[in-house]
Formats: C-alpha cells, sequence, structure tokens
C-alpha cells in the first residue's frame, strides 16, 4: 500500500502543477480562457493513451495483429478527421506533396515497428520498466538529428542524454511477469523508442506539408498494413476468440489511439512547453500505478530512481526544445 499511496501522491502533485504552469505561463486573460478546455484535453487524452501498456496484456491475438486492430479501428475517426480538415492544411506544390507522402508512408513503417516490438516487449518486462524506456524516443530523436544532420546540441542536452542512460541502466533486467525474459523485454522496448523516434522525425516531417488529419490517416493505415504483414509472417492468430478480446482491440484503437491520442494532437498545439511537458510524467505515472492495481507489479527502489532519472531527462530537452 506505500507504494499505492505515494503514486497516488505522485499523480496528483502532477495534475496539480497543471494549473500551476498554466498561471505562471505568458497568457492573457482571453488566451487563458481559451487554455484550460486544451489542458483539461492534454489530461484526458494522456491517461487515455497511458492504458494503451495495460490493454496490450489483455489481447488475445499477437504482437502484430495488436497492432493491425488497434489501427482498423482507428481508422475511420482519422477519416473524419481528415476530412474535416481545411484544404488549405495541404501542400502547395506538387513536389511538397510528394514529399508529404513519402514521409507519411515512412511514419507508418516506423510506427508499426515500435508498435510490434513494444507489444512484445510488454509480453517479457514489467510494465513500469515497459512505458518508461520508450519514453526515450524524444532523446533519441535528439541523438539522431545531432549524428545524421550535424545539428549541434548544447551541454543540457548532452547531460540529458547521459542522464537518460544512467536511469536506464537502472532499470534494464529489474522485473518482469515471471518469465525470465526482462532483460530481453527492456531492449525491445528501447529499440521501440527508437522506432517511435523515427515515427516523430517522419511525422514532423509531413507537417510540414501536410495537415495533422491527413498524416494520422496515412500513416496509421500505412502502419496497419505492415502490422497485417508481420502478424502473416509469424503465423499469428488473427481474430480474437472472445467479445472481450474484440472489445481491447476496439478500447485501443477508438478509445487510446483516435480518442487519446487525437485529443493530445489537438492540445499540444495550443498550449506552452511548460504545460504539455507535464504529459510526460502523467502517462508513465498513471500506467505503472493502473499495472499496480490490475497486475499487482510493484516497482523496486532502483526501479523508481531509474525512472525519475529517464523521465527528468526527457522533459529536460522538450522544454528546451
Amino acid at each position: 500500500m506505500l507504494f499505492g499511496y505515494h503514486g497516488l501522491c505522485y499523480v496528483g502533485a502532477i495534475l496539480a502543477a497543471g494549473p500551476i504552469a498554466m498561471t505562471t505561463a505568458s497568457f492573457s486573460r482571453r488566451e487563458a480562457e481559451r487554455a484550460w478546455p486544451a489542458f483539461a484535453g492534454l489530461l484526458v487524452g494522456g491517461v487515455a493513451v497511458a492504458f494503451a501498456s495495460i490493454l496490450v496484456r489483455f489481447s488475445e491475438v499477437g504482437f502484430g495483429a495488436t497492432g493491425f486492430w488497434r489501427m482498423v479501428f482507428a481508422l475511420p475517426a482519422l477519416a473524419l478527421w481528415a476530412r474535416l480538415e481545411p484544404a488549405s492544411a495541404s501542400a502547395s506544390t506538387a513536389d511538397g506533396g510528394l514529399r508529404a507522402s513519402q514521409a507519411m508512408v515512412l511514419a507508418g513503417v516506423a510506427f508499426a515497428i515500435d508498435m510490434v516490438l513494444y507489444n512484445a516487449a510488454l509480453s517479457l518486462t514489467s510494465v513500469a520498466n515497459a512505458v518508461i524506456l520508450v519514453n526515450l524516443a524524444p532523446l533519441g530523436l535528439v541523438l539522431a538529428a545531432w549524428l545524421s544532420m550535424g545539428e549541434r546540441s548544447d551541454r543540457r542536452t548532452l547531460g540529458g542524454l547521459a542522464l537518460a542512460f544512467l536511469g536506464a541502466c537502472l532499470l534494464v533486467g529489474r522485473g518482469g511477469p515471471g518469465n525470465g525474459g526482462a532483460l530481453t523485454g527492456d531492449a525491445l522496448a528501447v529499440a521501440a523508442a527508437a522506432a517511435y523516434g523515427a515515427y516523430l522525425f517522419w511525422v514532423k516531417e509531413a507537417r510540414t506539408e501536410s495537415g495533422s488529419g491527413r498524416v494520422g490517416l496515412v500513416s496509421s493505415a500505412v502502419a496497419a498494413l505492415a502490422c497485417l504483414v508481420v502478424a502473416l509472417l509469424r503465423g499469428e492468430t488473427l481474430l480474437p476468440g472472445t467479445t472481450d478480446g474484440w472489445l481491447v482491440l476496439a478500447a485501443l484503437g477508438v478509445g487510446c489511439h483516435a480518442f487519446g491520442q487525437g485529443l493530445m494532437t489537438v492540445a499540444l498545439g495550443r498550449l506552452p512547453a511548460a504545460v504539455t511537458s507535464l504529459v510526460i510524467f502523467l502517462q508513465p505515472a498513471v500506467t505503472v500505478l493502473a499495472a499496480w492495481l490490475i497486475f499487482a507489479e510493484v516497482p523496486t527502489v532502483m526501479q523508481w530512481i531509474g525512472g525519475v532519472l529517464v523521465m527528468t531527462a526527457v522533459a529536460g530537452v522538450r522544454l528546451k526544445r
């Protein structure tokens, strides 16, 4: 119960910090009034997305098939979003449209790799380790930009990378569902973070020439096809055997992906970094608490320390950016 008490206090502190950050940000009164609904959307969306890791554990189909159905159930809502998006959000030139299309396809492939690896990681390591390690993605994106495109990083960014590496070292191999594969699961979670970092990079590229609705629709459709290919190659069971199994997949697609991620996408464009960075802490906190209540997975002291180091490093880099 000590973990539950401190965990609830942690989530409560995050929720309380949001209004503080809202009031200290440089908003006019009218801007502040418009920002509060966005902040509420950010919190609701963050909590919805946080439960994706829990639902994956209840999936009755394989890693690739789970990702496939998650995308399929999200596509109708994403198609409606793209339909309602103003035409001005699309590229104005043929070259721009081609670049955006290429970026969306690459984003979809990267997201499919992320989902398959992350779903596999959740079957081998603890939910806490998986969700914290996959949050290394923004740091991986910064590192990739530095190494591949020559983007210079300051001492704060390099310090964040070092801090995240130290935290990850404290996390790996510490805890799993009891099958002895925790280290493998942690490695898969880190690989999933790298894939998600690539997804973020290509989404950013696509968004320079296309609207968020179209980017989400096309990348999700590509991700669905890629996950289906993986499922067929692995010989996975494609259809759940029970109604509960279908409900889990529908909740992943509609609740976590379309609703949760959609709310966060809208909110992130309307709030300052000091506020949006809170969702980095909210998602792992909610996921870890849910895993404790549902799966009785209690993080060790070293996992707590490692998790705090990783999330602090990620928050520092995102606030800077």
